[in-house]
């Protein structure tokens, strides 16, 4: 097979993400990422700090969206080449149509997203992974490790990929070298888990605790089913689980890759029947999919009817792409055209003022990444946190002038328009953000009844830059206990709260006493302290109350 071909791919492919980085909009998460590249920290709340690394190594050579997107176009012709040397596919038409009818690596050759530089990451780990049941020198230890943090670093589904690799091959279980490899890979992440502890593990609890709260329906199963359909396309994804189940692995390492792609697409598959599951989660291991289609095909070449069903889904989304470009397709249109218009509008409002919107963090940052003026997320009871909540950005508003951007249609809030957007706007000019505003609670587990008058003791602390007024007669502030809030056994309790001091200064703490009612309920329930400004929506401040009855 000629090199010069397989260039030839690559560069189209690179011409082809690079004129699609450049007249596509941001979406509002890799506006997010651009954020992180702003704030460079050894984690966030969502993901591992690499995207934003990625986003801001490109956004430094060049501050346009190409910019942004610059390190994934780049990276994701290294995963080509990789994918290329681990598949060895027979004819370079083969591997090109096989690639090219794969949404994800369409999707993810051009939007700055974590999934790009953990494909990049799956695709480094596999390589070393193959060497290195071959040799487990310590150059190959060596650079295993690595990988591992590459693939931890760029989104924590990284350990899937490590752990299905390895149980298929027993020998290395307990192996000095593999362990060595994973010390060397703990090594080089422990900035980010030492980053974690140091802001009480806010990502775990998100990933573990606060995202899948869905309880269990059926449309959670088949839209797991039908997201993968998308994610590999039909064709693909039939022929690998048709190669998984009657292809026997010739080596070592195709039993790894068999049990890396069953075990992710099983495992998320299980993870439908407790609650959502997005279907983008199984994206690396497409690499997978990919290389043992290609290896089957090495002794038996696909049929006409299956090259021409892989030309035809890359028909499709080669028109796609070009509806991205064109603005064509009203679906992708807001995704891709709208976010630029509606921010630069929003900022011929506001002028200079600061902007805040509601449980968003898409449009702050496409409104910083678009106009340059400043923006924030103020996250109320009915959203949820992001990483404005970790970020100072409330002390550009907190009882200064800035406009307010709601999500609904808010009581006393203004319907404005400007170049044809409409917004639900109000002017603030000295409205105390409680934001970073910490309540916790001496006992996390009470055991009641209905009717008894319950105290419970507790700290309050600023974790804000500046003091914030608790009393405040133009803005009072009230106080609620909500109890199950969302479910079908809500409950909305008034609190009294004593001992609360008028101001509470950057850093500092008080103790204060919650008293409240116990509401009728049975079983077990979760209360949370909630606050709100004005008639504005309330915002979470204590950590969650275990209720039994």
């Amino acid at each position: 097979m000629s090199k010069g071909k397989l260039i030839g791919l690559l560069a189209g492919a690179l011409l082809l993400n690079g004129i699609q980085a450049a007249c596509t909009q941001l979406t509002g998460d890799e506006a997010l990422y651009w954020m992180h590249a702003r704030h460079l920290d050894w984690g966030f709340r969502d993901h591992p700090p690499m995207t934003g690394l990625w986003a801001g190594l490109g956004y430094h050579l060049l501050a346009t969206e190409l910019g942004v997107r610059l390190m994934t176009i780049l990276s994701h012709l290294l995963t080509l080449w990789l994918l290329f040397r681990l598949a060895r596919p027979v004819k370079l038409l083969h591997y090109a149509l096989l690639i090219a009818s794969v949404p994800v690596m369409h999707l993810y050759g051009f939007t700055a997203t974590p999934d790009s530089p953990l494909l990049l990451a799956t695709a480094l780990y596999l390589t070393t992974w193959q060497r290195f049941i071959r040799d487990s020198s310590w150059l190959h230890t060596l650079l295993l490790g690595m990988c591992m943090a590459f693939l931890v670093w760029s989104k924590y589904h990284g350990l899937l990929i490590i752990l299905f690799a390895l149980l298929p091959i027993k020998r290395l279980w307990l192996h000095k070298q593999f362990w060595s490899a994973a010390c060397i890979g703990i090594l080089l992440y422990l900035p980010h888990l030492l980053w974690q502890y140091q802001h009480d593990f806010p990502t775990f609890k998100y990933h573990l605790a606060g995202r899948n709260d869905d309880a269990w329906e059926w449309k959670h199963i088949g839209g797991y089913i039908g997201g993968q359909l998308l994610v590999f396309n039909p064709v693909v994804l039939g022929m690998a689980i048709y190669i998984l189940v009657k292809r026997t692995p010739r080596d070592a390492f195709e039993r790894s890759i068999q049990w890396l792609l069953s075990g992710v697409l099983l495992l998320f598959l299980f993870n439908s029947f407790r609650g959502r599951v997005e279907p983008h989660w199984t994206t690396p291991v497409t690499l997978c999919a990919i290389i043992l289609i290609l290896r089957e095909w090495q002794s038996k070449s696909p049929g006409k009817p299956v090259l021409y069903s892989l030309a035809g889904i890359t028909t499709m989304l080669m028109v796609v792409r070009i509806g991205l470009v064109t603005d064509i397709f009203p679906p992708l249109k807001k995704e891709y055209h709208t976010g630029k218009q509606s921010v630069t509008a929003l900022h011929k409002i506001a002028k200079d003022k600061p902007v805040c919107f509601m449980n968003s963090y898409q449009m702050p940052s496409l409104y910083m990444f678009y106009t340059g003026g400043i923006a924030h997320s103020i996250n109320n009871i009915e959203g949820g946190k992001n990483q404005y909540d970790l970020w100072n950005y409330n002390e550009y508003i907190n009882e200064k002038p800035f406009l307010f951007v709601a999500s609904y249609d808010a009581p006393h809030f203004e319907d404005v328009e400007q170049d044809g957007i409409h917004f639900k706007i109000k002017a603030y000019d000295d409205l105390p953000v409680l934001h970073q505003l910490e309540v916790l609670t001496d006992d996390a587990c009470l055991n009641t009844y209905p009717g008894e008058y319950i105290t419970l003791q507790s700290t309050i602390t600023n974790h804000n830059h500046y003091p914030v007024h608790l009393e405040n007669e133009k803005h009072p502030i009230g106080w609620l206990l909500l109890f199950n809030y969302k479910k079908p056994n809500q409950a909305d309790v008034e609190v009294e709260i004593k001992g609360l001091p008028k101001t509470l200064q950057p850093a500092e703490s008080a103790r204060i006493t919650m008293s409240f009612i116990a509401p009728d309920r049975t079983g077990k329930n979760i209360a949370r302290l909630a606050a709100r400004v004005d008639e504005l929506p309330h915002v979470y401040l204590s950590n969650g109350i275990v209720v039994r009855y």
